[in-house]
């Protein structure tokens, strides 16, 4: 609590849009409620933090611009593709020095669920941010948080150390 308002004032109130549109996470329900428990966590914390969270879609007018008032977009796990127009009001935010979060699925998430093709999202953070995502994906047989119970459980990798990993040294240089 005290954290909220300190970050109230010195920040006032903060906007997050969190996209939607391409089967992202949300805490809002949908097919993948089975994620929601930890989602709720990341909005509550958000609000604590002094965010007020709004959703941004072709509805919210994305294939036009970004609103002004954005301090933040959250992409979070879109399974479909974004439209070029989409991508172009997220490129246009970030190179006028716009914030953006962003965590995509794995492929083998987006082929679990039938989709298939390049997503321009993709070009746009390779292009504007320099991340260019390979084809591997993190699993392991251990250390895992079982939620579906079944194979794909392999892709909730925990831990309770950590250190630097490779590719952050690679960004580093």
């Amino acid at each position: 609590e005290v954290q909220g308002l300190l970050n109230e004032l010195g920040y006032g109130e903060r906007i997050a849009y969190v996209t939607t549109g391409h089967g992202e996470l949300s805490w809002q329900g949908g097919n993948r409620a089975l994620l929601q428990r930890g989602l709720k966590g990341f909005k509550d914390d958000l609000k604590k933090l002094g965010f007020t969270l709004k959703p941004l879609g072709l509805r919210q007018d994305l294939g036009q611009k970004v609103p002004d008032d954005a301090d933040v977009v959250m992409i979070l796990g879109p399974l479909a593709p974004f439209q070029q127009a989409e991508v172009d009001s997220i490129r246009r935010y970030v190179e006028s020095g716009g914030s953006v979060l962003i965590a995509f699925e794995t492929d083998f998430m987006r082929q679990a669920n039938g989709i298939s093709g390049a997503d321009p999202l993709h070009d746009m953070v390779r292009d504007v941010l320099g991340v260019q995502t390979g084809p591997g994906v993190l699993a392991g047989e251990k250390a895992i948080y079982p939620m579906a119970r079944d194979n794909k459980d392999r892709l909730n990798v925990i831990t309770n150390s950590f250190t630097s990993h490779a590719s952050s040294r690679t960004i580093a240089e």
